[in-house]
């Protein structure tokens, strides 16, 4: 992954938020291998490629905390976090399909459309 962020130049963040990370318990039920993990931020948010994408960049940033189902589950830290590795992980991926917008989302319970049991944004 290195050589694809290598060329994305965001210089506030250099250094820190281009590390790969072992693979990540995704929810209860899901183990996100390290081939799709491509960001760890400073505050343990993550962000990886979707396995089943709906578009060409779509991606998930989630907080890297356990049993973080919901929004309200998170720190007031791990949300801010997950909110500023968003828009970081958004910038780059615009950068890198060539897109001039992203869908950004947040389903936040069951009844919202998640599907994993696990706190996430959704960039596409």
């Amino acid at each position: 992954m290195k050589k694809i962020f290598g060329s994305v130049d965001f210089s506030e963040k250099k250094g820190v938020w281009f590390e790969i990370m072992i693979p990540f318990k995704f929810g209860s039920r899901v183990l996100i291998p390290e081939s799709q993990i491509f960001l760890r931020s400073p505050n343990n948010s993550v962000a990886f490629v979707n396995i089943s994408p709906v578009v060409p960049g779509h991606v998930l940033v989630c907080p890297g905390a356990p049993r973080r189902r919901r929004v309200e589950d998170m720190s007031d830290a791990e949300a801010a976090d997950l909110m500023l590795t968003t828009r970081f992980v958004q910038k780059v991926v615009e950068r890198l399909f060539g897109a001039t917008s992203s869908t950004l989302v947040i389903q936040d319970g069951k009844d919202a459309g998640q599907t994993i049991d696990h706190g996430e944004s959704i960039i596409a």
